[in-house]
């Protein structure tokens, strides 16, 4: 299946970082939700296979700019929509951290819930 699936959601000192892994292409893509003062997360980084530079033929990375490789539109909506689903859970007043369990189906790591919610009987 030309598909990316969820691999892992990491809660670390840093904030939270989201996996995703293509196993027919062998690409990943990664986005990393840093904790806000107010105890909001934002979407700060997404790394994905899509994304890309152009140097424009220098040597001058000051002239280079951010691209979005073509062909990857339903892998970029994809991961665009799961991305901000998980912004939205982290960021709920009430009913984020189930909403996130039950949107989320690989492991996760470094939160206070049941590895998987649904075995373990609530």
């Amino acid at each position: 299946m030309n598909r990316f699936e969820q691999t892992v959601l990491l809660k670390h000192a840093g904030g939270i970082t989201a996996q995703w892994l293509n196993s027919f292409s062998n690409q990943v893509a990664i986005c990393t939700y840093s904790p806000k003062d107010n105890g909001k997360y934002s979407l700060d980084y997404v790394s994905s296979p899509w994304t890309g530079i152009n140097k424009h033929d220098t040597d001058d990375s000051s002239q280079w700019e951010l691209t979005i490789i073509p062909g990857y539109e339903k892998e970029r909506e994809q991961i665009a929509s799961e991305a901000m689903l998980i912004l939205t859970c982290l960021n709920a007043s009430v009913g984020g951290e189930r909403a996130l369990q039950s949107i989320w189906n690989a492991p996760t790591i470094g939160f206070d819930w049941p590895e998987h919610h649904e075995e373990s009987g609530e």
